[in-house]
């Protein structure tokens, strides 16, 4: 049985055992509405977390996939469990809702301290919580669990598993494991795409992820301010989501189940007619670029992070140009050297969806989506990836992603890290098999091309010769191309652009 730690942090023993603790609290205090509701919160989540490991001891739920198919076959305690997502309120029934690690997800504020573990200042659901930055960075936290995967390529068959408790033939995922060799009870990734504060990475609603224009360089930089061990996304967070949303949902294409914001055109387009100090733009008639809840920038040059970030209110043809306003509140002056384009959307427009994984405003490829407090898993903007580079082909990855090379050396890449057991394609093409290695089985990215829109698994890899960095998931251009399981090796270390983001991350 795997080690389990708490979430309670206080000793607390009601003297009237038949009350609530709640009750015994309001009793001895006299007091309905203080920070002791943290304790409450606390108390209700630890009873939650305890009998789901009571209730689903020895459960294990597992897909099959076979061939082509990208639909899996549910196996063991999986058989016969469905799972939907919601647009904005929309009030769905999933069954993994209920069930050991994926009802122990939930978000919270926090920071890793100087021994590398994860110090919770506040949960969804405590008065301090906040999105904002107020306190802190908003994680999503994940209770330990263990996994299991059964490789055929012979016949093109392979199973995936997760049980709560060690079992044999299963293994801990990495994110569970210091570089020490400790287990951590919990992992933390990040709730949201990354912007920048104070000259480094964050995790914080309303905050632009396209504007610092991060690199797998610059990104480790501005990590390296915050403390040792942070580093950007990597494929570690990615096996985390990877086991947890095919198992949930049975399936490999994922933009079957949200298709994410990725069916944009970000061609910039001049303005038609200057404006001062209005709430609209014009540009010509028949642009068809631009729609109601669209996320918008405008600048001199196409496509630039420094643009000025607005939403479409909406679309309307005047004359010979078509109107687009902005928000109500929106000042903007424009002449016909400006451009709009379409960008990516800043970060928290999930934040309101109400079930556990779904989408903002429409599941259509449009608008930012959301699985389990993760917002744009995949979508809206390239995640670059720390922990792993490529040369000539070739993975290397670094279990210490913080310490990854940054002088784009194929020399330093290859000393610095470990050779993964195969390589990528040397051409672009829809992804059909991921390479895996025996010993190092959490460093999985696409071996083969092969498959399609509708096959194997549906997402899209793109690749250059020379030392690349590794990115993922698409952004909001990237149509059926992008999903979970896009992997681009296409870009310098040390590149930089509009479309280019990441996930704030840590090792240690």
């Amino acid at each position: 049985m795997s080690s389990y730690t708490a979430n309670l942090k206080l000793a607390v023993t009601p003297e009237v055992t038949n009350k609530t603790f709640k009750e015994w609290r309001m009793e001895l205090t006299a007091d309905s509405n203080s920070n002791m509701t943290k304790i409450d919160n606390a108390y209700g989540q630890l009873k939650t977390e305890i009998s789901a490991l009571e209730s689903f001891t020895s459960k294990v739920y597992g897909v099959k996939f076979v061939g082509s198919n990208p639909t899996g076959t549910r196996l063991e305690d999986a058989v016969g469990l469905t799972a939907a997502v919601g647009v904005d309120d929309e009030v769905v029934s999933n069954d993994f809702d209920a069930l050991y690690p994926w009802s122990g997800m939930r978000r919270c504020n926090g920071y890793y301290d100087d021994n590398g573990d994860f110090v919770v200042t506040a949960y969804k659901g405590d008065p301090d919580f906040a999105t904002n930055g107020s306190n802190g960075n908003v994680w999503v936290e994940i209770p330990q669990f263990y996994i299991k995967e059964e490789i055929d390529s012979s016949t093109e068959t392979e199973s995936m598993y997760i049980t709560p408790y060690k079992m044999d033939g299963y293994r801990l995922p990495e994110k569970f494991v210091k570089l020490n060799g400790d287990y951590r009870s919990k992992a933390y990734i990040a709730a949201y795409e990354s912007g920048k504060a104070n000259n480094v990475p964050i995790s914080y609603a309303g905050v632009d992820p396209s504007s610092p224009a991060w690199s797998h360089n610059n990104f480790l930089t501005a990590a390296a301010n915050i403390g040792d061990g942070y580093c950007a996304m990597t494929l570690e967070d990615f096996e985390l989501i990877k086991f947890l949303f095919c198992i949930e949902f049975a399936t490999r294409n994922t933009q079957s189940v949200m298709a994410g914001a990725t069916s944009h055109t970000t061609t910039a387009v001049d303005i038609a007619q200057a404006t001062t100090n209005q709430n609209y733009v014009y540009v010509a008639a028949g642009t068809t670029y631009f729609a109601e809840g669209y996320p918008i920038k405008l600048h001199t040059s196409a496509n630039s992070a420094a643009g000025d970030y607005h939403i479409v209110s909406r679309v309307e043809t005047d004359g010979d140009y078509l109107k687009i306003y902005l928000e109500d509140n929106a000042s903007v002056t424009t002449t016909t050297s400006t451009k709009i384009y379409v960008c990516p959307f800043k970060t928290g427009y999930c934040d309101d969806v109400v079930a556990s994984s779904g989408a903002y405003k429409a599941n259509n490829g449009k608008f930012p989506i959301i699985y389990r407090g993760i917002e744009n898993p995949w979508g809206n903007i390239w995640k670059v990836m720390s922990g792993i580079l490529v040369n000539d082909h070739q993975p290397y990855f670094l279990k210490d992603a913080s310490a990854d090379p940054v002088n784009n050396s194929a020399a330093s890449i290859i000393s610095a890290m470990t050779a993964l057991d195969y390589t990528l394609p040397s051409s672009h093409g829809y992804a059909k098999t991921m390479g895996y290695d025996s010993d190092n089985p959490t460093y999985r990215m696409t071996s083969a091309i092969g498959g399609s829109t509708s096959t194997y698994y549906c997402d899209y890899f793109y690749q250059a010769a020379g030392v690349r960095g590794v990115s993922l998931g698409g952004y909001v251009a990237y149509g059926e191309y992008a999903g979970l399981f896009y992997f681009s090796a296409y870009y310098a270390p040390s590149y930089t652009g509009w479309a280019f983001s990441s996930r704030l991350s840590y090792t240690g």
